[in-house]
């Protein structure tokens, strides 16, 4: 009701930082399933910050954890969609690079066991 009031600009604040650290929370518990050897559960908490937390600083590391587990459960084609988002959504983004380490890990369709070129 009132924008621009200080108050209100305080709750702005407080929101973005108890959602950056409800994010950290998702994917500090997918980062313990992964540790666990659980890459399902994992792959729920880093698609449940992909989905709910997209305004937060944890948002590129779920691209990256999300596409390394994919990988490690040899579902290539979602790592390689996952990566062509991320690139998308995050031309410059931080972990660019890293994304692109990934993406090369990702073995060509003709290349898989049991794939058809």
């Amino acid at each position: 009701e009132y924008p621009q009031d200080s108050l209100a600009r305080e709750a702005e604040r407080q929101i973005r930082r108890l959602r950056n650290q409800l994010a950290e929370r998702e994917l500090s518990i997918a980062e313990q399933y992964r540790v666990l050897r659980s890459p399902q559960s994992a792959l729920i908490y880093y698609d449940a910050v992909l989905d709910d937390y997209g305004d937060t600083d944890a948002i590129e590391r779920a691209f990256v954890g999300k596409v390394e587990v994919l990988i490690e459960m040899e579902r290539y084609d979602e790592a390689l969609s996952t990566c062509v988002l991320y690139r998308q959504l995050f031309p410059n983004g931080a972990l660019r690079e890293r994304i692109e380490q990934l993406r090369e890990r990702i073995p060509a369709r003709g290349a898989r066991a049991g794939g058809s070129p």
